[in-house]
């Protein structure tokens, strides 16, 4: 159910002692809710944590199956019997696995809601945690997902953990003719990698690159939205964002790359400042435009142990679009 890890040297025999007094003593209900109100578990908790009977805190996994859940102080001490040396981190991938899950179903849902027709598919960026057991937990949850990484280390990690099969993988950040390189290598061993354009010098090296590799790239940019919507955090800090081009830019970017046999895609980013999914419905000219074509939406996801957010990006590719309003 678990994965646990030492950290740190052995606790002294007073917080030994503490700990079992804590796991010996039993709470009354009124206790444990009094207890659930003090330290708001109900709402940092999701589902995933509570406070039993015996005023235990107990984890669930997997809230589909809330018959299935482990009691910390029990699972402490029976580790403690063991030989295990306190503090220890205790790892349960399932939450991961069951909030990619959720995220996946959230969108399916939408979707339908809202009567989008385009493609869909998750991607996780590894700066998030870039620890091996999430990574793998993630992968391995039997849920489509691709992996985004935004420097050369961060690719290669990328690719490492991708192995034989065929994954998404999405390429940010400063890119130099290394970088490149290996998302073009990539793309040569079966993945489909997006390199998301920057600046307009690294177009050139692509290009010269993919020509010596024989390759057909995959290339992309970053597009800030003609019209925002409701705006939360840092209005200014969206509005006056330079990581994103406006449309006469993505333009002059778009002629040289438009060749044939050469994919280029354009993602338009709003939860970065605003997470409700009300905003695309509302962003009339966001992505599209008679004069810009449209085909699907590909949704990337930040997901993390303590918190989980989706970040949707539209993807704008070479077929007509039907209306101007980003769904």
């Amino acid at each position: 159910m678990s994965d646990d890890m030492s950290m740190g040297s052995p606790s002294s025999a007073g917080e030994q002692g503490v700990l079992r007094s804590m796991q010996e003593v039993a709470m009354s209900s009124q206790e444990a809710s009094k207890m659930l109100r003090t330290y708001n578990i109900a709402w940092w908790g999701n589902n995933y944590y509570d406070v039993n009977e015996l005023g235990h805190i107990s984890v669930c996994p997997d809230p589909d199956v809330p018959e299935a859940r482990v009691d910390l102080a029990k699972l402490v001490k029976a580790r403690e019997a063991q030989g295990q040396r306190l503090p220890a981190l205790f790892c349960f991938p399932q939450i991961l696995q069951h909030r990619l899950r959720s995220i996946n179903a959230a969108f399916k849902r939408a979707r339908e809601s809202y009567g989008y027709n385009g493609d869909y598919f998750l991607v996780y960026p590894i700066k998030v945690n870039q620890h091996r057991r999430v990574i793998e937990s993630l992968i391995h949850s039997g849920e489509p997902l691709g992996l985004e990484a935004g420097s050369k280390a961060e690719l290669m990690a990328v690719l490492a953990h991708a192995g034989m099969t065929r994954s998404v993988i999405v390429c940010n950040g400063y890119k130099d003719r290394e970088y490149i390189r290996l998302a073009l290598i990539g793309e040569k061993m079966g993945h489909k990698v997006y390199l998301v354009i920057e600046k307009m010098s690294e177009i050139a090296i692509v290009l010269e690159e993919a020509e010596r590799l024989n390759v057909v790239p995959r290339l992309g940019v970053r597009a800030r939205l003609a019209s925002q919507g409701p705006v939360s955090g840092n209005p200014p800090a969206a509005k006056n964002q330079n990581s994103a081009w406006r449309r006469p830019r993505c333009c002059n970017w778009w002629r040289p790359c438009v060749t044939p046999g050469v994919w280029t895609v354009c993602n338009c980013c709003t939860s970065t400042w605003d997470r409700r999914w009300r905003t695309f419905a509302i962003s009339r000219p966001a992505c599209a435009s008679p004069r810009v074509s449209m085909l699907s939406c590909i949704s990337w996801a930040l997901i993390s142990s303590a918190s989980t957010w989706a970040a949707v990006w539209a993807w704008i590719m070479k077929v007509p679009a039907r209306s101007p309003t980003v769904r």
